[in-house]
């Protein structure tokens, strides 16, 4: 939640109300991008388990690389259509939150990378390491706060989209990175 919301709420602590508004439709937009990889998340937690706890870890390789290799395709889409089409869309909202286009963009490129991951925290909680995701999550917790606060002291709404998309980045890719050492499992497609 914290990782989700605290930029929302150092804005709040920094800035004012108008930027905050900005900053949020534009962070809500851009989050809804990963509903694909929540759905997928849900229906693959009983497999991984059951994979696991029968030893068919190359099944459970393929399925996860599957299955992600689906996540990145269509994790381009949004991305995509925030590209050419975030304006109009923000505007749905009012002309003035055409002003979010770049902090769109930014957590969305965050939010690519979320899904184009893939399932690897699933796994890696599925597979008995729930601690080292918990430890993993409250480091970028920590850091997700540091970074925002930094950031948005000097660089304002850009600053909290940066750190935010930073951590988003940095939770995923070692979640990545500690699955494979752990499971032997890459969720990527590489």
């Amino acid at each position: 939640m914290i990782i989700s919301n605290g930029d929302i709420i150092l804005l709040g602590i920094f800035l004012d109300s108008k930027e905050v508004g900005l900053y949020a439709v534009a962070s809500r937009i851009a989050l809804l991008s990963s509903f694909m990889l929540q759905i997928t998340n849900a229906a693959l937690s009983g497999n991984l388990a059951a994979l696991n706890a029968q030893g068919r870890k190359k099944e459970l390789q393929t399925m996860v690389a599957k299955v992600t290799k689906y996540l990145m395709m269509f994790a381009v889409l949004p991305l995509f259509l925030f590209f050419i089409f975030g304006e109009d869309i923000l505007s749905l909202w009012g002309s003035e939150f055409k002003a979010s286009y770049w902090i769109l963009i930014i957590l969305a490129i965050g939010q690519f990378f979320n899904i184009a991951t893939g399932a690897a925290g699933q796994l890696l909680i599925m597979c008995g390491f729930q601690k080292i995701e918990s430890l993993i999550t409250t480091s970028f917790m920590i850091l997700t706060i540091v970074l925002n606060t930094i950031l948005i002291i000097h660089f304002g709404v850009l600053g909290a989209a940066y750190a935010t998309a930073i951590s988003v980045i940095g939770v995923n890719i070692a979640r990545v990175i500690v699955a494979k050492q752990k499971t032997g499992i890459l969720t990527i497609s590489i």
